[in-house]
């Protein structure tokens, strides 16, 4: 989407949201392209490049809530031009956008298949090479992002594992049981060692990416 979101017809909210949409719309209405990566992201990773990529701390501290109000209007009006708000702010709304997108940066369709080769770098790429490229292009631009982030270790003090668990579990999101069998569940995936080793699995996929480089 071009321009900012609270000024769409919600009636064109509504038809965009509908499966197949995309391919139906003229694009010439709307500059005759579309963006690679929802432009949201863009500015609030364009704005904490700019602005705090030496910062200690980020990703690690909480921001306020306040803040995050406020950054959130910002992103849905284009009003002002500049991200108000803390960097640690606009780092934790990131985070917080992309939790809340409907569907995970990978897929849910693919999430068991991410977890169980997620030892190999090889497969971990042929799985990113398999989802549909407007989640590919938002994972390999975030994961650029970090590690150009970590280029800068000397100064932001940032970790690459902390930074693997922390994206992990935002970029990975397992697939919702179903309704019938949420209170049958029971024995690994309910153990807090069953979720502790899945975290550190979704982890570990990650951390692929964030060690080397990826083109494809």
């Amino acid at each position: 989407m071009h321009g900012p979101i609270r000024e769409v017809p919600v009636a064109q909210l509504i038809e965009i949201e509908q499966p197949g949409s995309l391919e139906k719309r003229d694009l010439t209405a709307s500059g005759g392209r579309l963006y690679a990566i929802p432009k949201e992201i863009w500015r609030l990773v364009d704005h904490i490049w700019k602005v705090g990529k030496m910062e200690p701390g980020l990703f690690e501290r909480s921001g306020l809530q306040t803040d995050v109000c406020k950054i959130r209007d910002c992103l849905d009006t284009g009003v002002p031009d500049t991200i108000p708000g803390s960097i640690h702010s606009i780092a934790a709304t990131l985070l917080l956008f992309l939790k809340c997108l409907p569907e995970s940066v990978i897929p849910c369709s693919v999430y068991h298949r991410c977890v169980e080769c997620s030892r190999n770098y090889m497969l971990c790429k042929q799985v990113i090479a398999q989802i549909p490229e407007c989640h590919r292009n938002v994972f390999r631009y975030l994961c650029a992002f970090l590690r150009e982030l970590l280029s800068h270790t000397s100064h932001n003090n940032l970790d690459v594992k902390l930074l693997a668990t922390t994206f992990g579990k935002i970029f990975l999101r397992p697939p919702p049981p179903p309704v019938t069998s949420r209170r049958l569940r029971s024995g690994r995936e309910d153990s807090p060692v069953g979720q502790g080793e899945e975290d550190m699995k979704r982890a570990d996929f990650v951390y692929h990416f964030l060690t080397n480089e990826y083109d494809e």
